[in-house]
């Protein structure tokens, strides 16, 4: 029987919403990051999975399965694309949870064919910690088969999947697509207009720098790709996943930020023109600083700084 237990719920209750928002660049997300095995496969060679990645898989556990440490290995490995290096990150994930005693499905997604929406990881490797080290750097169409020691699984987690003590949780995760962490790409020269600069901390995180304080506000509402990614563009009718930052440009405090928290997801057919005017034609993986002057008539008191990261595309409404 197909249970849906907290640790699904608790990786549903993040899924990124729709929302109608009123130094060098890497160019290579991936290029850093080293995927890893177990040294030792001694349970993860107790399961057997066969079916087609990306669909809900036939899995055999030669019962019973006990590891003291965490085990896992990769059946299948995607292309090259964004890799999981961050628990702040979005993707597509399904899996099948096992109860290593038994050899019971005790938890499972969907595998919907279509409209999966993306998750941040940090929910699913909350419930279960051993997932972690498991998924770190894989990329979308992995198939990864994880056994995790008792110690892996969160206490709510285990008394949810109706683990016994010390009782190891087989876990087949299908990674079906990722999502960038961060805008990639080639960093663009600036063309001054006495507009603020950007500037990143090590992780990516925008912040804003004013060249002069009394620096005047454009009359209208303009952009600028400051990281061109290498991505597909993004269309006038997609829904496309960002990080993002908004500053007052009088203050120069922050506004709002979804850095540290979760991307969000703007459907370019319902966020006001200017935010489609700067993002519509731009490549996944740019980073796009827009300025909005205020108009107290259409009711925006503040002119204000946006950043965009631009971390995919997708049809969320599907």
């Amino acid at each position: 029987m197909r249970r849906f237990p907290a640790v699904v719920a608790a990786v549903s209750l993040f899924a990124i919403a729709l929302t109608g928002c009123s130094s060098a660049a890497s160019t290579n997300g991936s290029a850093s990051c080293t995927r890893e095995q177990s040294s030792s496969t001694a349970a993860t060679d107790l399961v057997t999975v066969t079916g087609e990645g990306g669909s809900e898989p036939n899995i055999d556990v030669r019962t019973p399965v006990y590891t003291s440490q965490t085990e896992f290995v990769d059946i299948a490995r995607g292309e090259e694309g964004p890799t999981l290096v961050s628990d702040t990150q979005a993707a597509i994930l399904d899996f099948v949870l096992l109860d290593g005693v038994t050899g019971e499905v005790v938890a499972t997604t969907e595998y919907a064919s279509s409209g999966n929406q993306p998750a941040i990881v940090s929910s699913l490797y909350g419930a279960l910690p051993g997932l972690e080290p498991a998924l770190e750097c894989a990329t979308g169409g992995s198939r990864v088969v994880a056994v995790l020691a008792s110690d892996d699984i969160a206490p709510d987690s285990a008394q949810s999947l109706g683990l016994g003590e010390d009782e190891a949780l087989v876990a087949v995760v299908d990674v079906q697509k990722v999502y960038l962490a961060k805008a990639e790409g080639t960093e663009q020269f600036a063309e001054g207009r006495g507009l603020p600069t950007v500037v990143r901390a090590p992780n990516g995180q925008p912040g804003i720098s004013f060249p002069d304080h009394d620096a005047a506000v454009p009359d209208a509402a303009v952009s600028e790709v400051v990281i061109r990614g290498d991505g597909a563009e993004v269309a006038a009718d997609d829904s496309i996943l960002v990080n993002y930052t908004s500053v007052d440009w009088d203050t120069r405090e922050v506004q709002q930020t979804s850095w540290g928290a979760a991307p969000q997801a703007l459907d370019m057919s319902t966020v006001p023109a200017e935010i489609a005017d700067a993002l519509v034609g731009q490549p996944v993986g740019s980073q796009v600083m827009l300025v909005v002057p205020s108009d107290p008539a259409s009711g925006l008191e503040q002119s204000l700084i946006y950043i965009f990261d631009i971390l995919g595309i997708d049809d969320f409404n599907a």
